[in-house]
């Protein structure tokens, strides 16, 4: 089968690309965007994380969005009467 490697047996060609090590996972683009917590504003992560979804195209976008929504929202969240989940939909918007 085309979709194995090393006798296991990949959900998608793009999978196997990656355990072939054709493809880098998204580990560099994890530590980009951690680095970037650190000085970014939720606004600038938002768009960091716009240019990352359209110029390297993520093996997984919607974990990486998982993993720092929240300080992608933190400008939503401190708003009064917002919950955590409505702040997260609104960065979430923001970026589309």
């Amino acid at each position: 089968m085309l979709r194995t490697v090393n006798g296991t047996t990949h959900e998608s060609y793009r999978n196997v690309c990656l355990a072939l090590g054709l493809l880098e996972d998204d580990n560099i683009l994890r530590q980009t965007l951690q680095e970037a917590c650190i000085s970014q504003s939720p606004q600038q992560l938002r768009n960091l994380f716009a240019i990352l979804l359209t110029q390297i195209c993520p093996s997984n976008p919607t974990e990486l969005w998982e993993e720092f929504c929240h300080e992608m929202s933190g400008d939503y969240s401190h708003q009064t009467d917002v919950t955590e989940e409505a702040a997260k939909k609104h960065g979430y918007h923001q970026f589309r």
